[in-house]
């Protein structure tokens, strides 16, 4: 929880998750975040939706709104009340294969299913702080498709994460997998900043 919170916390087991709804940021006084545990992938999820309570009623999960008096049924539409849906997938940060040394982020694969009118924002991250985004288009006449995409070179951090999303109101994604290359760079001697 971060905030004021004046909400209650909800949770409900649907699909193989449990989700709970919360407030999220400074200064959050109602439940404006879903996380998800996703039992099948052992992974943590995070939704941009303000929900208040759940129920679900023959196999359809319903929530309520978090700010005014609505009902909403989860999964019929890919937008939240006709507001784009901010989704996205984010790898924790890497060092590579020794944490003693920097790394040059050479290449990115991913392999994704192919969607109708549909695309992806790849963005990878070094340091903590340095973010370099490109889009990856999902539609292909292929049941799945792979981009393999060379990163410019002299791309050095200590550490890097990849982040995967869409935030289209009508546009859903699918990633099967990420690999990222890359090249260990000599170790040098460095102080603390």
């Amino acid at each position: 929880f971060e905030g004021g919170a004046a909400d209650k916390s909800y949770g409900i087991y649907f699909e193989d998750k449990i989700m709970w709804s919360l407030p999220v940021g400074a200064g959050a006084t109602t439940n404006n975040r879903v996380i998800f545990y996703d039992l099948l992938n052992q992974a943590w999820l995070l939704y941009d939706l303000p929900a208040n309570g759940f129920y679900v009623k023959f196999n359809r999960l319903y929530f309520g709104s978090s700010t005014s008096g609505y009902i909403f049924k989860y999964g019929d539409v890919e937008n939240d009340n006709g507001s784009a849906i901010n989704s996205y997938w984010k790898s924790k940060d890497f060092f590579g294969a020794d944490p003693f040394t920097t790394q040059e982020l050479a290449n990115i694969s991913i392999a994704a299913k192919s969607v109708s009118n549909s695309s992806a924002t790849i963005t990878y991250v070094t340091n903590g702080s340095t973010s370099t985004s490109f889009t990856m288009p999902l539609t292909s006449s292929k049941a799945f498709i792979n981009m393999n995409k060379n990163i410019p070179a002299s791309t050095i951090g200590s550490t890097f994460n990849v982040q995967v999303g869409n935030n289209a109101s009508d546009q859903s994604w699918e990633i099967f997998g990420i690999q990222v290359g890359i090249r260990p760079k000599s170790w040098i001697p460095e102080t603390p900043k």
